[in-house]
């Protein structure tokens, strides 16, 4: 029994000794002192090397970033997070590293300053088989509109037939020229934004929206498939196989993409198209004629089914759709041609032919509430024909069938500011930045 006791003793002498020893020597090193984000949300991560108990401590205005861990014991990997920053000055601040008894380390943090505003172009459809789709392009800092800015900067040339979608990625824009004609040859045209002037033209049969992904360009088109674009080498390196027909509005989200299969009104689909191996992998059935799709970053998706009353059929309409489940969650009841997606809300728009009536919703897409703001475009606008978001300062741009914009600010207020830019038909607004 005593010699049990002894050996106890003398392990816990030893334990008690070693432990002494890593408080006495505590160390701790990091293997980076600084790190540099742009204004996007993103993440980067350092490595601790320890041999005690540490801790992190961030600076009191360190609010607007996250770490993974604040302690633990020994070597570790720290994730450090940070959302957007829209401010027009850079976000600084460090953590501190510590351990008790030793020396801290200290690693500073610094985020970009957010983007200026810089300007807006607006992309008109013109009247379909005249080839005079154009860009205007409107200077902030100048306050000056510049109508057929494209073709004043191309020597004469305009973008063809007709203007379908415009979108901004890389410090490029991708503007979607559906074609006409027999076998409707369009285009995709790609802009350099600083100046309006043409890179490169890329010819598509029928091409009709964009989205992007990766250093990608996914491009819909009524030959049933969807082309991919690589936007290093303005090339196309891949083609996916649609089941529906007419494919028109296309969206990204968690690695997939979702194509509205219009069917020029007779198509019920939506093609799931896996981004990996760029294979459609499924398809979900939908009411008629879906055209326009976006994700929310509740992870829903907001489809809208085009009217077909010129078959008896339904008008115009809003659903919400879980694509993990592939149910539809919500119907709104809304009139819904066109949207457009902010942080919070869903804009939808639509003129009715039958009664010559403007419809202009807000939803929002957290708890599906619904705003009419359709009595806020009386006098201001007629024939309403598409909407866009600017996604710094959330104004919203209602176009119409003719060639006017008018701007309303996030508390659904119009702003004195309209233009007219020359050519009928303004599909799409896309604000640059600096």
């Amino acid at each position: 029994m005593n010699k049990f006791f002894i050996l106890v003793f003398v392990a816990f002498f030893v334990s008690a000794c070693q432990e002494n020893k890593d408080i006495i020597n505590p160390k701790v090193e990091i293997d980076k002192t600084a790190m540099l984000f742009s204004n996007k949300a993103g993440k980067d991560s350092f490595n601790i090397k320890s041999n005690a108990d540490w801790v992190i401590e961030k600076n009191a205005d360190a609010d607007w970033l996250s770490v993974s861990k604040v302690s633990g014991t020994g070597d570790a990997t720290i994730t450090v997070s940070v959302g957007e920053n829209s401010k027009p000055e850079p976000l600084q601040t460090k953590l501190t590293v510590k351990v008790n008894g030793g020396q801290n380390v200290e690693i500073a943090i610094t985020q970009s300053k957010g983007d200026e505003f810089a300007g807006l172009y607006i992309l008109s459809e013109s009247s379909f088989g005249t080839g005079k789709s154009d860009l205007a392009f409107y200077d902030v800092k100048r306050d000056t509109l510049y109508t057929k800015y494209f073709s004043a900067q191309n020597n004469g040339k305009t973008l063809g037939d007709v203007g379908n979608d415009l979108a901004l990625y890389g410090h490029k824009l991708y503007c979607v020229v559906s074609g006409s004609g027999t076998n409707y040859e369009g285009h995709i045209e790609i802009i350099n934004p600083n100046d309006g002037k043409s890179l490169k033209s890329i010819t598509v049969v029928s091409p009709r929206c964009i989205t992007f992904h990766e250093n990608k360009a996914y491009v819909t088109t009524w030959s049933r498939n969807i082309i991919r674009i690589d936007t290093a080498s303005l090339t196309i390196d891949g083609t996916a196989d649609l089941t529906g027909t007419f494919a028109e509005g296309v969206c990204k989200h968690d690695g997939k993409l979702y194509v509205c299969n219009s069917g020029q009104g007779n198509g019920r689909s939506i093609s799931v198209v896996d981004i990996a191996s760029f294979q459609q992998t499924d398809s979900i059935i939908v009411p008629a004629n879906p055209l326009m799709i976006y994700a929310v970053p509740s992870g829903e998706l907001y489809f809208t089914t085009g009217d077909i009353t010129w078959s008896n059929g339904p008008k115009s309409n809003l659903h919400a759709l879980n694509p993990s489940t592939k149910q539809i969650t919500k119907t709104f009841d809304v009139r819904a041609s066109k949207i457009a997606v902010s942080r919070d809300y869903v804009y939808a728009v639509d003129f009715d032919w039958e009664d010559y009536s403007d419809h202009f919703s807000k939803i929002n897409h957290t708890d599906k509430s619904v705003t009419d703001l359709s009595d806020k475009l009386e006098d201001e606008l007629t024939m309403v024909y598409n909407v866009s978001v600017n996604p710094l300062n959330n104004d919203v741009y209602i176009t119409n069938q003719g060639d006017k914009v008018v701007i309303m600010d996030k508390n659904d207020e119009l702003k004195p500011t309209a233009f007219r830019v020359g050519v009928p038909y303004v599909s799409k607004v896309v604000s640059v930045f600096k």
